[in-house]
């Protein structure tokens, strides 16, 4: 299945840019968590997949798109970043800032409530959350369970 998507994927690297957004996981993914944004009453807003901006990468990167992280990082921003922050080799992690002591608190007194019991082990996911750096895919779960636990301010 991968060779047949890597196949089908457009030489052309803005095209295979746009068609990125219309992918079933990115749609999918963007209609979930818009949903737990309009249940919980909140704006969901996702800036780095406004086609604007898309449009403009397209446009710096051409047909056959950056270099690498720091051509790209240099070409859209210039000299609006330090040489330091353009041209840095290590990956971004946020996971730790994002699960944090408030989180190992919560998970530590959380019944499994919010959990749609039909798809989620509770137990589970109570073990990945136990981890050193749980998976960045499991927050709005985890956010969607403490709005439904402890977000009304009951609890």
């Amino acid at each position: 299945m991968l060779a047949v998507l890597s196949a089908a994927e457009p030489l052309d690297w803005r095209r295979s840019l746009r068609q990125h957004l219309r992918r079933r996981s990115v749609v999918l993914g963007l209609h979930t968590l818009d949903a737990l944004a309009e249940e919980a009453g909140v704006f969901s807003l996702h800036p780095l997949l406004d086609p604007r901006l898309v449009e403009s990468v397209c446009a710096a990167g051409g047909v056959r798109g950056f270099i690498n992280r720091t051509d790209a990082m240099r070409r859209l921003f210039g000299s609006l970043l330090p040489e330091a922050v353009l041209a840095r080799t290590s990956k971004a992690r946020f996971n730790r800032a994002a699960f944090n002591e408030h989180s190992r608190q919560f998970v530590e007194r959380w019944n499994g409530a919010g959990a749609p019991e039909d798809f989620v082990d509770v137990d589970g996911l109570r073990a990945a959350w136990a981890q050193r750096e749980p998976s960045a895919m499991t927050f709005p779960l985890l956010q969607h369970c403490w709005v439904a636990t402890e977000g009304s301010g009951d609890g």
